[in-house]
């Protein structure tokens, strides 16, 4: 404040000096080539109350008038002080102000008639009513300062404790997580936007966890279950066998081979899961006609089609693509197969293939069993078996779809899931083209 305010001062200074300068010349007689001495002196008494003194020369360097604060060669800082005068104005910073003397020419109709000399102690020179205002200043703002203050540390106490509490409720639910308890969340909301999103990602997050911790455990159980019968059923054959009780016969070594087979099917599976679950799938890619692909896959599953007495269509385009023709054989084969098992008799299966300008876009509709609003969400969960019955009973592990999504989102495409329970359901794929 005291900088700006300096700089006022400063400019009214000069403004003062300048309307001094005038007043001088309007004294000067032009006629007579004279001063009228009455005016100088009342310009001089007028400086001294702003503490300037003038000396005024004539155009040959002849002293006119010459006022010096109690007759002295310069105004001393000292003497200021000690004028009773002169105690009405004071400077602020009165030891850091030095002696100037501003000396300027007076023309009159372009003629040099005279100099003017102003010498004054620095530029900023406080009046009484300059210093009460910069006071006054002080003081309100001191006032306004400490009225905001309490305020002020209580708004922030409120602010904080709509900051903290929420954080201190997402600390207490984070180490529950740690723990590995999933089931708490956070039940508390702020308007604070940002620390409600916060939550609300933390709430998810616990969502996630919880419902993939149910799933492993459900596959747990389930591997258990797809393990023991066939080893059951291979452990009695074979006992069986040595014992003598059964003869060794080709029909009960081909049971006992169709077990291993089945084995052999789920120990596969649970590669792939492991496979998704590190990442470790490449994508292999090379140009190819991915409605060639579409249409002998879907060839291959015309006489499953038929003997379950299922409408199948078949509606593809020729489009080019570079992508992986393996991986999307295994996505597309793998939507036929869950069309099938999940669609009864007399239903009907459509696998549709077209192309925009820049994306493939594949579609397998089906008038099966359809899925809830629950299990639409949890489709694409690895482990996840929307009838864990009837998956069991056509050898799925409900690991299918996660690996159709996982092998989608590689090419950098995305699947989606349209069902309604007991009227069908269809899945719809995009893949870039480019």
């Amino acid at each position: 404040m005291n900088k700006h305010f300096n700089k006022y001062v400063d400019e009214k200074h000069e403004e003062t000096l300048a309307q001094y300068r005038e007043a001088v010349l309007f004294a000067y007689n032009p006629e007579k080539e004279t001063w009228y001495m009455r005016d100088l002196k009342n310009i001089t008494e007028k400086a001294q109350d702003n503490q300037v003194e003038i000396t005024i020369k004539d155009s040959n360097n002849q002293d006119i008038w010459c006022f010096k604060h109690q007759n002295s060669n310069k105004m001393s800082h000292n003497s200021m002080m000690s004028s009773s005068h002169h105690k009405k104005k004071q400077r602020l910073n009165p030891e850091s102000s030095n002696y100037i003397e501003k000396t300027e020419p007076l023309s009159f109709q372009k003629e040099k008639i005279g100099s003017i000399t102003f010498g004054y102690y620095g530029n900023q020179t406080y009046t009484e009513h300059d210093i009460q205002f910069i006071r006054d200043m002080k003081k309100s703002l001191s006032m306004m300062f400490l009225a905001a203050l309490p305020l002020s540390l209580f708004l922030a106490s409120i602010v904080a404790k709509k900051i903290s509490l929420p954080i201190t409720e997402v600390n207490h639910l984070t180490k529950k997580v740690a723990k590995g308890d999933f089931t708490t969340h956070v039940t508390m909301t702020t308007t604070v936007i940002e620390i409600n999103e916060l939550l609300q990602s933390v709430n998810a997050l616990t969502q996630r966890l919880d419902q993939q911790q149910i799933l492993r455990k459900q596959l747990t159980t389930d591997i258990a279950h797809e393990l023991r019968t066939p080893l059951t059923t291979l452990q009695g054959n074979i006992e069986a066998m040595m014992d003598g009780i059964w003869e060794i016969t080709p029909e009960r070594l081909g049971l006992c081979h169709n077990e291993i087979l089945r084995l052999t099917r789920l120990v596969g599976n649970i590669e792939k899961i492991a496979r998704l679950e590190q990442q470790n799938d490449t994508l292999v890619k090379e140009v190819f006609n991915l409605g060639s692909l579409a249409n002998a896959i879907g060839m291959n599953f015309n006489n499953s089609f038929n003997e379950k007495q299922l409408d199948f269509s078949l509606k593809t385009a020729d489009i080019t693509i570079e992508a992986d023709k393996d991986g999307l054989s295994q996505v597309i084969t793998n939507l036929l197969s869950n069309a099938l098992k999940f669609t009864d008799k007399g239903g009907k299966v459509t696998l549709t293939l077209q192309a925009t300008s820049n994306e493939a876009l594949l579609i397998v509709t089906d008038t099966g069993i359809g899925l809830s609003k629950e299990e639409q969400q949890a489709i694409f969960d690895r482990f996840y078996m929307a009838d864990p019955a009837r998956s069991r009973q056509t050898g799925g592990q409900g690991v299918g779809l996660a690996i159709v999504k996982s092998i989608i989102e590689a090419h950098r495409g995305s699947i989606t899931v349209t069902s309604q329970e007991k009227k069908g359901t269809q899945f719809k794929i995009t893949l870039p083209l480019k």
